[in-house]
């Protein structure tokens, strides 16, 4: 299991940041967690590796509601 973590940015205000450490068998398995978690909360869903490191280094990508896409959000790497 990797270890990821998770930063919740509820209703697109970018109020207080909601994170979390969750475990997942895979890149895909918790991109389709966050991406869930992004259409419940209705915000964006920062997704990185859980380490030491920098933010930056680990960052991996951002699930973000969508009303176009058929599972109901999508990805994006913000830089």
């Amino acid at each position: 299991m990797l270890q990821f973590e998770l930063r919740a940015f509820p209703n697109e205000a970018m109020g207080p940041e909601d994170r979390t450490f969750v475990q997942a068998p895979s890149d895909q398995a918790i991109r389709a967690r966050a991406g869930r978690l992004a259409v419940r909360i209705n915000g964006p869903v920062d997704i990185a590796r859980a380490g030491g490191s920098d933010w930056n280094d680990r960052y991996l990508t951002t699930a973000s509601p969508s009303e176009f896409h058929a599972a109901g959000y999508r990805f994006e790497r913000l830089t």
